[in-house]
């Protein structure tokens, strides 16, 4: 569950549901969870990702 001051808590299980190529991050581009379609769109799997900041993934 996610909290901030500006916003409501939500739950991150329905990410792995979305059909659409989704990724949310934290305040820092730290990778909190995406879609199967987002990991599968980069090409990437899923020890590259795992709690990755998203600019050393690109970058790199």
């Amino acid at each position: 569950m996610l909290k901030s001051k500006n916003s409501p808590s939500f739950s991150l299980d329905y990410i792995p549901q979305i059909p659409s190529s989704i990724a949310i991050v934290d305040t820092n581009f730290k990778l909190i969870s995406k879609s199967p379609r987002w990991q599968a769109n980069f090409n990437l799997d899923l020890q590259e990702v795992e709690g990755k900041n998203l600019i050393e993934l690109f970058t790199s």
